[in-house]
């Protein structure tokens, strides 16, 4: 059984939290303004071919929908940091492993509880 989060082990996450949540932000402001650049302003409009500057701004929109979700997510775990709750699987209550924490911070579940999520998707 894992024993709670220490505080030190707390301010650490949320470091880590900030620091993603800033790389994202930018990485977001950044997406935004190539996702809404008007078709054939990529390259600074130098493309003969309008489906490629179209492509590029679909991918742009892409990539902008999962950092937002991303950031979202992170901006989450910030918020369970501060009502005490983080760290604590959100299904079963159970601590979420320190392992698990170190490789996704934002983690809202257990591995276990993650892993059944899976399968019931499948």
């Amino acid at each position: 059984m894992s024993r709670e989060l220490t505080t030190h082990e707390k301010h650490k996450f949320r470091q880590q939290l900030h620091t993603l949540r800033a790389r994202l932000l930018g990485d977001v402001k950044e997406l935004e303004a190539e996702a809404l650049r008007p078709t054939g302003a990529l390259s600074g409009g130098a493309t003969d071919d309008p489906g490629t500057s179209e492509a590029a701004e679909e991918v742009a929109r892409t990539l902008l929908v999962s950092e937002e979700n991303l950031l979202s997510e992170v901006n989450a775990a910030l918020e369970r940091l501060a009502q005490g709750t983080f760290g604590q699987c959100e299904q079963c209550g159970r601590a979420i492993s320190r392992e698990r924490l170190e490789v996704i911070p934002y983690a809202r579940t257990c591995i276990r509880c993650a892993r059944a999520g899976e399968r019931e998707e499948t």
